[in-house]
């Protein structure tokens, strides 16, 4: 995270997120934003845009929010990052996987991307993953064999499973896409309408 104020897409993000987290520990405190704004000598309506994710704010701030709530820092920045866990694009088509991670980078979402069924199991297995993109026609390992290894591998380390969204260009139908462990499915070529949706559906976004 930076240092400084936040600006492009991707920080406000990050300040919508911090905002939500902020929010959440100072209710379950009991703490009022009156009260809260009293403990930081910062203004009540600087704290209600923060928690909004309407206002700019600089990791000291953050400290001294956090200070108040009798919370480290550290554990909010912990949320930041499981809340904000990039999400997986897996598609033999390098010009697809491009376009996907700048649609996701303009909505504020980090992208990593792998070209074959192999790659993206790999990739999981040493990230952590809310959702993922996987086209049924990969090369090295099918897309609905690559599900089906990551939903062991969910499994051998008793993690919560990530949500993962099928592309089909008519190899697979619904039923193949989830009998294989996956949780929807959607259909070449991708509308971002309908990515879109699935952000909102899988990530609240």
């Amino acid at each position: 995270m930076p240092d400084d104020e936040f600006s492009n897409n991707e920080d406000k993000r990050w300040l919508a997120i911090f905002g939500e987290a902020l929010r959440d520990l100072r209710q379950k405190a009991g703490v009022t934003q009156e009260k809260l704004a009293e403990r930081t000598r910062l203004d009540r309506s600087y704290i209600s845009d923060i928690e909004r994710g309407a206002a700019n704010a600089t990791l000291l701030v953050m400290l001294k929010l956090a200070t108040a709530l009798n919370t480290k820092l550290w554990t909010i920045i912990k949320q930041l990052e499981e809340t904000a866990m990039p999400v997986l694009v897996v598609d033999d088509n390098a010009e697809i996987r491009e376009v996907f991670r700048r649609y996701l980078a303009k909505m504020g979402l980090r992208a990593d991307t792998a070209a074959t069924g192999k790659e993206a199991v790999s990739k999981f297995a040493e990230g952590r993953y809310k959702l993922i993109f996987m086209d049924i026609q990969l090369p090295e390992l099918g897309g609905l064999q690559a599900t089906a290894a990551i939903r062991k591998l969910e499994e051998t380390r008793k993690q919560d499973p990530a949500k993962i969204v099928g592309i089909t260009a008519g190899y697979a139908g619904k039923s193949e896409c989830l009998e294989a462990g996956m949780d929807d499915y959607t259909v070449k070529p991708v509308m971002f309408d309908q990515v879109r949706k699935l952000l909102g559906k899988y990530l609240n976004y």
